[in-house]
């Protein structure tokens, strides 16, 4: 199984050949979106949450104690990268 880096790589990849083509922009930001989502769980996990050590965004999801993936990862980008990076990465979650 491909790393979350690896993922990144693939989707950002992908991204720039759509962008080239000039062809379904919509699938070239949402593939660069993609890509930063495994960018970020690549940079932060593992890590130790509320005392469980979570590899992946299943194991944040629990350690919180949130129902979804996307708040789960949202919290992890605010806890971990900041104010500032979370308020960024949540504009793209929530406009795309």
């Amino acid at each position: 199984m491909a790393s979350k880096k690896e993922f990144g790589e693939r989707n950002m990849n992908l991204s720039f050949k759509l962008l080239d083509e000039k062809q379904y922009l919509d699938w070239v930001v949402t593939t660069a979106f993609y890509s930063s989502i495994h960018f970020v769980e690549d940079f932060i996990l593992p890590k130790k949450i509320n005392g469980l050590e979570c590899i992946n965004i299943s194991d944040v999801k629990s350690a919180y104690k949130l129902n979804g993936r996307h708040s789960a990862r949202l919290k992890l980008v605010y806890d971990s990268l900041g104010v500032s990076i979370g308020a960024k990465y949540q504009w793209l979650d929530d406009n795309l």
